[in-house]
């Protein structure tokens, strides 16, 4: 069974260009719309290919570029596709929450030992750096310097 593009072409098409749908993308910005230190791309979902030109669509979800909202589509052609992270994947439950599972977990008894050392000797130590307030010498030795006889103090 051949395709029409077998047909026409007399070899199998190539598919490496094909990009997962709805992976994460790091989009690059244009030159124009970059700043001098800022970053140089921008995260995005792979929504798909556009139909009048060889760009990309993208959902952006991230970013610290003004000009560019969050939630809007961009068109673009020049992405990293990172194509087994998605960003957008349901199914993570909800209904946990980190004070939920903080809560359940309880201190080993070292570690108690060293929350409570920790605060008394903070106590102390804010104490002793009220009371010498005056600058720390050095404990180097002073040389001389020795210009000469020709120069005058």
């Amino acid at each position: 069974m051949n395709t029409p593009f077998e047909l026409l072409k007399g070899r199998k098409p190539s598919l490496k260009f094909f990009r997962v749908w709805g992976c994460l993308a790091k989009v690059l910005v244009p030159k124009y719309k970059r700043k001098k230190l800022g970053p140089k791309t921008v995260d995005a979902v792979v929504l798909g290919y556009m139909e009048t030109s060889y760009a990309l669509r993208f959902l952006v979800i991230n970013l610290e570029i003004p000009g560019i909202e969050v939630n809007t589509i961009v068109e673009f052609r020049d992405a990293i596709f990172l194509e087994d992270v998605f960003s957008m994947k349901t199914g993570i439950p909800s209904s946990v929450s980190l004070d939920d599972s903080l809560a359940s977990t309880s201190i080993p008894e070292h570690m108690e030992k060293m929350v409570n050392v920790g605060v008394n000797t903070s106590n102390s130590t804010s104490l002793t750096h009220e009371e010498s307030n005056e600058p720390k010498r050095s404990k180097r030795a002073r040389v001389v310097k020795d210009f000469g006889s020709d120069f005058v103090k």
